[in-house]
C-alpha cells in the first residue's frame, strides 16, 4: 500500500506518495471541481448535483460520550449547487433550499436537532454564511454537530476558475452552496443514540423499514 503523507507539516491535506493525488475531504471537492475553467451559460443555472465519497484527510474528530475520541474515516452525501452572482441579491433563498434537503432527511427519521446560525468569527476561509444542524444527543444530553451547509459565494469558484457568461454578455465568477446531507458514521451514531432499546436490540425509524425488509426491530 502507497504512504500517505501530509503537502504541508500540519494540514489536513494528504497527498498520495509518488502520484499526483490528493485525498478529499468530501466529495464538496471533485463536485466543485467538476466545472473548473469553465464558462457556464447563465440559462443553465442553477446547477444542482449530490456526490457519495468517502471522507479521508481532514480525519475529523467523531466523539461522544460512549466512543471513543478518535480520528476516523467515514462516508457522506453531499448536496452542492452551483449559481450565479444573483445569488448575491437573495441568499436566503439558495440556503433555505440547502437547508431544507437536510432538515427533511432527519424530520423523518423522526431525529430532534436545532439549527445554528454560525458566527461569522467561527465561519472557516471559504464560507460567508454557515448552518449547522446539532441533534440532542440523549446519551450525552447535549447537542451535537450532525450535518452543515455553507455560502461559499464566489471563493471557490475564483480559485477554480468557474465562470458565467450572462444574458448581457458579460462574464463573472459563479457562486456555490454546498452542504453534508448524510454523515454515515455520524448518523449511525445518531440513530443507536435514539433508537436502541433496553435488551440491545435497535427499533428501526419506520421511514427505514422499506430498505430492512420491513423489520421493525433488529
Amino acid at each position: 500500500m502507497q504512504a500517505l503523507r501530509r503537502r504541508v507539516e500540519g494540514s489536513n491535506e494528504y497527498v498520495v506518495d509518488g502520484e499526483d493525488l490528493t485525498l478529499i475531504g468530501t466529495a464538496e471537492m471533485p463536485l466543485t471541481g467538476y466545472h473548473a475553467d469553465e464558462i457556464l451559460d447563465e440559462k443553465d443555472l442553477p446547477l444542482l448535483y449530490a456526490g457519495y465519497s468517502p471522507v479521508l484527510p481532514e480525519k475529523r474528530r467523531e466523539h461522544t460520550a460512549n466512543t471513543p475520541a478518535n480520528y476516523s474515516e467515514y462516508t457522506n452525501l453531499t448536496n452542492w449547487k452551483c449559481t450565479h452572482s444573483v445569488c448575491r441579491n437573495n441568499p436566503k433563498k439558495f440556503m433555505k433550499k440547502s437547508l431544507s434537503v437536510e432538515e427533511a432527511l432527519w424530520q423523518q427519521i423522526g431525529i430532534s436537532y436545532h439549527v445554528v446560525n454560525i458566527a461569522a468569527g467561527d465561519l472557516d476561509a471559504p464560507a460567508a454564511k454557515k448552518y449547522d444542524i446539532e441533534y440532542w444527543s440523549p446519551v450525552d444530553q447535549t447537542y451535537r454537530e450532525l450535518t452543515s451547509c455553507s455560502n461559499c459565494t464566489d471563493y471557490q469558484a475564483r480559485g477554480l476558475n468557474i465562470r458565467v457568461r450572462r444574458e448581457n454578455g458579460t462574464i463573472e465568477s459563479v457562486h456555490t452552496l454546498n452542504g453534508t446531507a448524510v454523515s454515515l458514521a455520524r448518523s449511525l451514531v445518531v440513530i443507536l443514540e435514539n433508537f436502541q432499546n433496553q435488551d440491545g436490540t435497535l427499533t428501526v425509524p419506520e421511514v427505514l423499514r422499506p430498505y430492512m425488509n420491513g423489520r421493525d426491530v433488529i
